[in-house]
């Protein structure tokens, strides 16, 4: 479960830099672009903390029943 957990932040934590690199891109940038942008960031936060959530939900019912054993 270890390396899912890290996969799982790896991917979120490239993501968000993907979007910060938009943000701070010298370029000009459109309406609502920022707004969409950060938007974009809470959602892959959102995604992100699912999964963690799963994973560690999953990992603890092993616990449990290792445990009943």
């Amino acid at each position: 479960m270890h390396g899912e957990i890290l996969a799982v932040l790896d991917a979120h934590l490239a993501e968000l830099q993907a979007l910060r690199r938009q943000l701070v891109a010298a370029r000009p940038i459109g309406p609502g672009q920022r707004w969409a942008i950060a938007a974009d960031a809470a959602a892959s936060s959102r995604q992100c903390a699912s999964r963690l959530t799963t994973l560690l939900a999953d990992d603890a019912s092993v616990d449990d029943a290792s445990m009943r054993v």
